[in-house]
């Protein structure tokens, strides 16, 4: 997590909004940890939650089990199933009953548990397709993956309406963006702090945090959470094909086919995966009361995307006709057949792609299949006539952006009039000149070059807003971060203990301040060098970045001086957490050319108290335990005396 990423999310948890698990659910993912818990044990905390039980016998019982022989208890469905299964049915069960609706006017929330669930099965059945991933354990990241916009829309309904409002129909990135102006984080950060505060493994945390950034799922690490980011990449787009239509789908659906050879799935075994995956959503859906959608075979949707992908052209790219103009994708609409065979012919002649539709009605379900860049309709259709049609398509996101020429048997200004008032960028008269339609089209491909290269441009500055809020991330973080540790500097510990004072004064939670202190670390420089004293530094820094609890932080506060700042700690914690922390500084051995050094640390822990003005005393408290430490010979652990009255404990080894 980011800075201030973890005193942000306390906020977060502070407002008692976040979507989690219910107690029973929260209580399986914790028992599904350990491979200690037996089935017995499972079973007790199910049968506090009858409708909870109700859905693991109705899953047991169903297709997706496999079991001929029905089962009538919870212990008997918790052993056919496994842990891992009924973890999953718990966590599904628990959020989706919980958020099937919400106060975010603009947040779609039956279509994000339709998406998750789809994804959670697509991730699933890809890791059986795979190997190398345990399916539960793809499920889950694939059902929790995007949990961060639900938690987004639940604390911040009325923001984030406005965001998703804004954002329309753009991507991930953009939301992000979108979300990190306004709210100061994105649903990726909350997602990742959410699964960590519920207690998945780190490994999957990894390949959720990165799954929709191909260069981050191509990087050196944890070959796990590579696969499984990529596995989540494939499940993700084909969840968007299961929920979209149209173009939008044959765009998703080309993204998946990728998405397949990044996995190394040849395309007939992802098709028919793809048809499984829609068996197996709908029937998670039934039982979850899930809204699904009926998906035509993926073998299908792929020959459309195909030939989809034949048709378009790339802006940059297109080489035009023997003339010069530019190429354009044209629908064409006429219910005369003979006009409407010319007019194709005349097109096609001069090099554009035609796509011919008879009535508006065919016209409108072509256009949203193929997104031309010119519409050229009669005025006369039975059933929806043109005006009809360039009404209906100035209604959505795609017809606002085409060009539309209008053609007619009259030359009556008032018909021109209204075509116009209709929403027609051109008007033309029948029977067609060739040279006329000719600069007609040549106007229009002005027009498309110039909103193409609107488009571009946009998308090139979204990058550069992308690159740009990267950077100030790195430097916000070099800025606040020791370059010889790796831990955070001194000016992120005062920052930070401030921060934690003020939030949990507030919420009369404990404050703990460890100071460590190495001891006779000049005697280390002086002996073996500057180099191996950093090589000291390092090494106490990682004893407490990994020795320490999630929501703690340690800062190096100058030379051989390091502070840890325990939120929720009181007394016995801290000093138990001081004691692990020396006991593991002691043991461990740096190698040197000469030999090897072991050094040996002195804590002092502060905790806060009414009296206490400021961070400022807790601090200045926690130095005077860390005297009284070295004071009493080294290497040990000194609680202050001032922390709590008639009370100065003693830990040594």
């Amino acid at each position: 997590m980011p800075p201030l990423a973890t005193t942000r999310f306390d906020e977060l948890k502070a407002t008692n909004q976040l979507p989690s698990p219910t107690g029973v659910a929260l209580a399986i993912l914790r028992l599904a940890e350990s491979e200690k818990n037996t089935a017995q044990e499972i079973t007790r905390v199910l049968q506090s939650d009858p409708a909870m039980c109700g859905r693991l016998l109705k899953i047991t019982n169903s297709a997706l089990s496999g079991r001929a022989r029905p089962v009538t208890s919870v212990r008997e469905a918790v052993m056919h199933l496994g842990v891992r299964m009924v973890r999953n049915v718990a966590l599904s069960f628990s959020l989706v009953s919980q958020h099937e609706r919400g106060p975010c006017s603009a947040f779609d929330y039956a279509g994000f548990w339709s998406h998750s669930l789809a994804m959670g099965v697509a991730a699933q059945a890809g890791a059986l397709q795979a190997g190398g991933i345990p399916p539960q354990e793809a499920f889950t990241c694939g059902l929790l993956a995007q949990v961060g916009r639900l938690a987004l829309a639940c604390i911040y309904p009325d923001v984030y309406t406005e965001i998703l409002t804004s954002t329309g129909q753009g991507g991930s990135n953009e939301l992000r963006r979108h979300e990190r102006a306004r709210l100061a984080t994105d649903h990726n950060e909350l997602t990742v702090a959410m699964l960590q505060d519920w207690g998945l493994p780190e490994v999957y945390i990894q390949a959720v945090e990165h799954y929709d950034d191909l260069k981050a799922t191509n990087a050196p690490g944890e070959q796990r959470a590579r696969t499984l980011a990529r596995l989540l990449r494939m499940a993700w787009r084909m969840a968007d094909v299961c929920l979209s239509t149209g173009t939008e789908r044959s765009n998703r659906m080309l993204d998946l086919l990728a998405a397949g050879e990044e996995v190394g799935i040849e395309t007939p075994n992802l098709l028919a995966l793809c048809d499984r995956v829609v068996e197996e959503w709908q029937d998670w859906g039934r039982i979850f009361q899930v809204e699904t959608r009926a998906v035509p075979p993926f073998g299908e949707l792929a020959e459309r995307a195909r030939a989809y992908r034949e048709q378009s052209t790339d802006p940059q790219e297109s080489p035009g006709d023997a003339t010069g103009e530019h190429r354009l994708s044209i629908v064409a609409v006429d219910e005369d057949a003979e006009e409407l065979q010319m007019l194709t012919r005349q097109l096609i002649k001069s090099g554009h792609t035609v796509h011919a539709a008879a009535s508006g009605e065919e016209a409108l379900r072509l256009i949203m299949d193929v997104n031309p860049q010119l519409v050229i309709t009669d005025w006369r259709l039975s059933g929806m006539d043109g005006k009809a049609l360039i009404k209906s398509l100035r209604q959505t996101k795609i017809g606002r952006q085409l060009y539309v020429l209008m053609l007619t048997g009259s030359e009556e200004d008032d018909m021109q009039v209204e075509a116009f008032e209709a929403g027609v960028d051109d008007f033309m008269v029948k029977p067609l000149h060739p040279r006329l339609l000719a600069a007609r089209l040549r106007a229009c491909a002005r027009v498309v070059q110039l909103q193409e290269e609107t488009r571009r441009d946009k998308v090139q500055l979204h990058r550069c807003m992308e690159e740009l809020a990267v950077a100030n991330r790195k430097l916000q973080k070099a800025a606040l971060t020791d370059a010889l540790t790796g831990v955070y500097n001194r000016r992120f510990a005062l920052e930070r203990l401030e921060q934690e004072w003020t939030a949990t004064a507030n919420f009369d939670r404990p404050l703990a301040c460890l100071l460590c202190d190495i001891d006779h670390f000049k005697r280390v420089n002086d002996q073996h060098g500057h180099d191996v004293g950093d090589r000291v530094l390092r090494a106490t820094a990682d004893v407490l970045r990994t020795k320490l609890r999630p929501s703690d932080v340690a800062c190096r506060l100058g030379g051989e001086e390091f502070v840890v700042i325990g939120t929720g700690m009181g007394r016995e914690i801290a000093l138990a957490c001081a004691e692990r922390l020396r006991a593991n500084v002691e043991k461990q051995i740096i190698e040197v050319p000469n030999g090897h050094v072991r050094v040996t640390m002195s804590i002092g822990v502060a905790i806060r108290r009414a009296s206490m003005r400021n961070s400022a005393e807790l601090l200045k408290s926690a130095d005077e335990a860390v005297y009284a430490a070295k004071a009493r010979g080294r290497n040990q652990v000194q609680f202050s005396a001032t922390s709590e009255l008639h009370e100065a404990p003693v830990r040594t080894r």
